[in-house]
């Protein structure tokens, strides 16, 4: 059974800046991940966010609930940059890794779905 959820992405600018970016996860193998277009996150937003500054992502929380899919992969301007975010590690728990993923002002990122 499919069951659609949301995650939320955190980053940080070099000057301290801090953005949340809402995530929508339809829970379909290989599917893009929808960013938020300005109302939030869903099936018909956005499956990408530019960077509007220098910084790092710090941060991403998924809630639990996709049964299909089982990691995101996080691709920087249209080249998946071998950063897999697992459902259960970065769950809404207050256990999650801590991240400093370096990315510059004007990237597009965007991920995908994947299963287990």
């Amino acid at each position: 059974m499919v069951t659609p959820t949301h995650a939320t992405m955190t980053v940080r600018s070099v000057q301290g800046i801090t953005r949340s970016i809402d995530l929508y996860l339809a829970d379909v193998a290989n599917d893009p991940v929808n960013f938020d277009g300005g109302n939030g996150a869903g099936a018909g937003t956005p499956t990408f966010w530019n960077m509007p500054f220098n910084g790092h992502i710090v941060d991403i929380a998924i809630d639990t609930g996709p049964t299909v899919v089982g990691r995101i992969q996080l691709i920087v301007n249209a080249v998946p940059v071998g950063n897999t975010f697992g459902i259960i590690t970065h769950g809404s728990a207050s256990i999650r890794p801590a991240l400093s993923i370096p990315i510059n002002a004007g990237s597009q990122i965007s991920a995908k779905e994947i299963t287990l």
